[in-house]
Order: C-alpha cells, then structure tokens, then sequence
C-alpha cells in the first residue's frame, strides 16, 4: 500500500504545481517563503531543461511511437525492470511498459506504436547497441525479443512472425478482459440508479425496464456501425446475471439495498420468503450439486428437455 501511495501522491503533486503553474490555480496552501523558492526553481535552467525533456519524450515519434516514460528514459526503465523481474526484460517487454497506458498496459498510446512493435520483434531494430527510438542501451541491459521461455522449444529457428501473434493476441485479450470489467462495473452502476420496477428475475422484467437500462448502459460507449444487437444481446446476459449476483449479495451477504426502493424492497423480501422461490433454489442447488450418472448439471433451474428445445431454435436442427 505504501508504494502504491507513494506512486499517486508523486503523481498528485505534479498535478497540483501545474494548475498553480500554467492554470492560475490558488496556491494558497503553500506558505509564502516555500512558494518564492518554488517560483525560482521553476524559472531555473534545471528546470526548464527538466521540463523540455518530459515534453519530447511524451511528444517523441521517433520510431513511429510515443513514449510514456516522462523523464525515465528508456535505458533506466530496462534497468528497472531488471530488478524487478531478476532477469534481462525483453525489448518487446520494455517498449510495452513505455509506450502502454499506465492504467491499462494492454492499450496502446498510438497505434505506431503497436506497429512499431511488430516491427521491433520482426526485424529486430537494433544496431550498434541502439535500439530503434529508443537511443543507446547498456550493453549488459541489451535485451533480447522475447525471453526464452517465451520461445518455442522445438529445433530449428523460431517463427518470430508467430511469436508476434502471440504477443498481441495476449495484449488483445488483456484489453478485451479491461473492457469487460468496465462494462460490468458500468451495468452495476445502472442497477444502482434507475431500479424502479419490482424485478425478481431479470427475465422477468418489463421492457420498459430492459430499455432503460440497455439506453443508460450504452452511453457509456461508443460501438461500431452494426454492434448495436450484437452488443445487447451480450448485454442482457451479463446484466441479468449482475443482477442476480447483486441480489445474492443482499440476501447472503449483508451488502446494502439502499439503491432499491423501499416499497420493491418489500416486495422482493417476500418474494423470497415464498415457497416458489425457495422450490426454486432448492431446484438449482440440486442441479449445481448433481453428481447423477457420473456428471453435473450445469443447466440451473433449466431442465435437461428445455434445454435441447432451445438448441433446437438455435441451430435449427435436432442437437446430438
């Protein structure tokens, strides 16, 4: 906690002194004699060489990337993750830890620069100890594409064009999985503000219901020309089992229900005091718990007949 506090406070009080700086914004909260050597450090040539630095390397196209390392260049960061990972880090590693979101290492800053690692892994981009965009590494950091234990172990030379793939494949997924976390946060964030109907089940609800949500929902994103069903369709599964994940959390667990009315609230305590639905748990924890004929059930409350009806709808022809 401490070093992830010493990260955001640095990066606090950065944001701090530029509103005071190119902002106007008050610096009263900083005693006047401290604010007088603040003003003439900022005016020093240490300074002024500090700050034209940061903005080249935020700026930099060199290579056809942008570098996100502020004033850590990109030698120190390999040394860095040196120490950190106890092994020479590999140029691919290092060019994604500096020219990746902070926040979120599986998104590119540029596109050039995923392109400009492609082409660092395919072609190499090193010489005389330089590498491409990236100015002069020591030699003992010169780091190799990728680490041996990412490299096939079959003989011959290594398909570095698959080992690419591979590479982005996994940044891909990791931005798919960011993106996923953010759209179940945001339907959480829906739930939380626009519950106006009793709704027990999600399938169960409205569509004046379904319509809200889906509409608040997708304000927060922007989908391609035609994404829009496809989308939903996605949406309305996660959303309807969010919410019953936030009604488990109620019931079992204690969390609050302040964002529920409290007239539904009502309702919903008797709804599941009732014998429909403690049959109905019942009916799932046995199908969940069913060890018949050597297998488990995964179908929930859907019985074994309904679900390959609804196979029949979904691909029109009799499922095996």
């Amino acid at each position: 906690m401490r070093d992830a506090w010493l990260a955001r406070a640095a990066k606090r009080l950065r944001e701090l002194f530029h509103g005071i700086r190119e902002k106007g914004y008050p610096s009263d909260w900083i005693s006047d004699d401290i604010f007088n050597q603040l003003k003439e450090y900022w005016a020093s040539d240490e300074y002024l060489a500090l700050k034209r630095m940061n903005k080249a390397n935020r700026a930099s196209s060199a290579g056809g990337s942008l570098h996100t390392g502020g004033s850590i260049t990109y030698p120190t960061t390999a040394e860095k993750m040196l120490e950190e990972l106890e092994r020479t880090p590999t140029q691919s590693k290092v060019f994604t830890r500096t020219h990746t979101k902070k926040k979120d290492r599986g998104q590119w800053v540029d596109q050039r620069d995923e392109e400009a690692n492609v082409s660092l892994v395919v072609a190499g981009g090193r010489k005389r100890g330089r590498v491409y965009g990236r100015g002069k590494v020591p030699s003992r950091l010169k780091p190799t594409i990728y680490d041996s234990d990412d490299l096939s172990t079959a003989s011959g030379p290594v398909d570095m064009r698959d080992q690419v793939t591979l590479l982005n494949r996994e940044l891909t997924q990791q931005a798919e999985e960011h993106k996923q976390e953010k759209g179940t946060e945001q339907i959480t964030t829906v739930f939380k503000s626009c519950y106006k109907w009793y709704v027990p089940h999600f399938h169960l609800a409205p569509e004046e219901a379904i319509n809200t949500w889906w509409d608040e929902w997708k304000k927060a994103f922007r989908f391609r020309k035609g994404e829009s069903e496809k989308m939903r369709d996605a949406w309305l599964a996660r959303a309807a089992k969010r919410l019953r994940e936030l009604f488990h959390g109620i019931r079992e667990k204690g969390y609050p229900s302040d964002w529920i009315p409290d007239d539904i609230f009502k309702q919903l305590k008797e709804y599941w005091a009732s014998d429909e639905y403690l049959a109905l748990k019942r009916m799932n924890k046995a199908n969940r718990a069913s060890s018949a004929g050597g297998s488990l059930h995964t179908g929930g409350s859907i019985t074994y007949p309904a679900t390959a009806e609804k196979m029949l709808e979904e691909l029109e022809r009799t499922p095996t």
